[in-house]
């Protein structure tokens, strides 16, 4: 009976270790790949020990562990973790809710807070020639052509140079510049006959009480 020699099994280790999957036909011949890793001196090791290979990969029981695949099979990720036991399955468990930390967040929740509080607002631009508007979702700003700005844009601007110019230095808030222009509107457009003790009555309707 043949008895492979340990040189035989040392070859297809090495064969596994460089990634060429060995294997026989079933005409009695042995195939390799990939063909590109089998240098000419293992092609002739291969030959010289065929028969000893052919009767290794032959038996069932030894070919399960010597004739493996060129690259371990990845195991199949296995059900998620239904009920929220744990933070992933066994492909990891590590997640950005677990790996970020704590300072960062609270960083990026005080931004977020900052942004929506200080709403979809416009200021001119340090570049000339442009304003800068701000995104309440992220925080950014985003400098548009003072010619493609839109028109709220542009009159905002003016809006914040003339406040400056009477001592409003700071970055007014959305909000802020609304409760401004009603301030206005309510100081320059409504008459004295207009404030009652139930409230502002507008002028179309005071001149139409008279119906």
């Amino acid at each position: 009976m043949l008895s492979p020699s340990v040189d035989a099994h040392i070859l297809l280790e090495e064969l596994s270790d460089l990634g060429v999957a060995l294997t026989a036909t079933p005409t009695g011949n042995l195939r390799y790949k990939p063909k590109s890793k089998v240098s000419e001196e293992l092609k002739g090791r291969i030959k010289n020990y065929k028969p000893e290979l052919l009767y290794i990969l032959g038996n069932d029981d030894i070919s399960q562990n010597l004739s493996s695949p060129i690259i371990p099979p990845s195991p199949t990720p296995g059900n998620p973790d239904r009920y929220r036991n744990l933070a992933g399955d066994d492909t990891g468990d590590d997640t950005a809710k677990s790996i970020v930390p704590e300072f960062v967040k609270a960083d990026e929740e005080r931004r977020r807070r900052e942004a929506e509080e200080l709403g979809l607002v416009a200021r001119w631009s340090y570049e000339f020639g442009y304003i800068s508007i701000h995104d309440p979702t992220t925080g950014e700003w985003y400098d548009v052509p003072t010619s493609d700005a839109p028109a709220w844009a542009k009159n905002e601007c003016f809006k914040r140079r003339e406040l400056r110019k009477k001592g409003t230095t700071r970055l007014l808030t959305r909000e802020e510049l609304e409760e401004v222009r009603t301030a206005e509107v309510l100081e320059g457009e409504f008459t004295s006959d207009a404030v009652t003790s139930r409230g502002v009555v507008y002028e179309d309707y005071l001149e139409g009480s008279d119906d």
